[in-house]
């Protein structure tokens, strides 16, 4: 977060106005912020939003639903001709992203994602007929056993080693995300990873399969060898990551301007579609994928209501977390106050900071860790 921000919240807790302006409501659903309008259907859920844009037509997205609270299509008049499907599975995960053409309904990329539990563990290309080389390009996230945090992000290319690297570029040519190396690619259905020196893993590319099974001696390898790189990931207290580090060489790769409530813009050559705890952006919409609900930055709200949940909200039965700073909703139905370890980490950093003017040695400050740190404490998976 960089620079001022400045939100207003009525008596009963709703996000009243923006940096954007004044939030709309009829009733209870927000209807307008800034240049950002909202139709909804007889259910509650977002159907339409229109943006108006200086010097062009205004920007017009259309979500479509079937029986449940999630979106199963959508479409932008940016890109005429062209629809996104979502696929669920049983429990309504998220399991696949479709692009299609309208005129012929042929399926011109997928990705698939695959969970552990309810957490999204990766995404990877399976089909896409403008670029075939970026069928099986990836991304898989690094968690915390002790605290369910995501620590890292490893992309995965296709073919490994040099192609490899050359066919994630190429993906830049279909995409409206970061196009630099290592960065994540929407190229017309989804992430696709770009190259970037980062860390060799002991994950064989094609070249070195075949030479040693199983990856063996694969951490000798140089990085034209393997075709999976590691980048290790700097989140707020929020779960939001803030840099991308290359752990080879310590170099921030990818740094981000974020609002309080997640809106967002990536430098650097390496980006991340993750937004808070448990969300992944949607770069074709905007909108954050949140397990059972959609998220939106703009307006600080879930695309449709859930006003007697896990935690019913009478003010608001789409809002987002009562306090967006260190507050979360993993699963897009009910908010937690973040358990001690985050809120010590802050603690902590504000002590020594505070103690560093006055001369704190190396030594203090580790003593100082380990006292803070010696009660065990998790940031997700235990919850207040």
């Amino acid at each position: 977060m960089v620079g001022r921000e400045e939100y207003g919240l009525s008596p009963a807790g709703v996000l009243v106005s923006t940096d954007d302006g004044v939030v709309e409501f009829h009733r209870r659903l927000p209807t307008r912020v800034g240049r950002t309008s909202f139709v909804y259907d007889a259910a509650g859920r977002v159907v339409q939003t229109v943006t108006k844009r200086l010097g062009k037509k205004p920007l017009v997205h259309q979500f479509f639903y079937a029986t449940g609270q999630q979106p199963v299509g959508f479409c932008s008049s940016d890109v005429p001709g062209v629809g996104y499907r979502y696929v669920y599975d049983g429990v309504g995960r998220r399991v696949a992203k479709e692009v299609v053409d309208t005129a012929t309904g042929q399926v011109v990329c997928r990705q698939v994602c695959a969970h552990t539990g309810n957490q999204l563990a990766a995404v990877v290309t399976t089909v896409d007929t403008g670029d075939p080389g970026r069928v099986g390009c990836g991304l898989v996230w690094s968690v915390d056993p002790a605290t369910g945090e995501v620590i890292g992000q490893i992309t995965v290319a296709a073919g490994g080693g040099a192609a490899g690297r050359a066919t994630a570029h190429r993906a830049g040519r279909c995409g409206d995300g970061v196009t630099g190396d290592g960065g994540y690619l929407e190229a017309r259905c989804g992430q696709g990873p770009a190259g970037g020196g980062s860390q060799v893993l002991g994950v064989a590319g094609t070249a070195g399969r075949a030479g040693h099974p199983e990856g063996a001696m694969a951490s000798g390898w140089s990085q034209a060898r393997v075709d999976a790189r590691f980048y290790a990931l700097v989140a707020d207290v929020a779960g939001a990551p803030q840099e991308i580090i290359d752990p080879a060489t310590g170099q921030v790769e990818g740094r981000v301007t974020q609002s309080l409530y997640g809106k967002r813009t990536w430098c650097g050559g390496v980006s991340s579609p993750l937004l808070f705890a448990g969300q992944y952006e949607d770069a074709e919409s905007g909108w954050v994928y949140n397990r059972f609900r959609y998220y939106q930055p703009v307006v600080g709200s879930y695309n449709a209501q859930d006003p007697l949940g896990l935690a019913p909200r009478v003010a608001s039965g789409q809002g987002y977390v009562d306090h967006a700073a260190h507050w979360v909703d993993v699963l897009g139905l009910k908010c937690h106050r973040l358990a001690s370890m985050s809120l010590r980490m802050l603690e902590f950093q504000r002590k020594t900071d505070q103690l560093c003017k006055s001369g704190l040695t190396e030594g203090t400050r580790t003593l100082m860790s380990t006292l803070i740190w010696t009660k065990p404490a998790t940031r997700c998976s235990t919850l207040e």
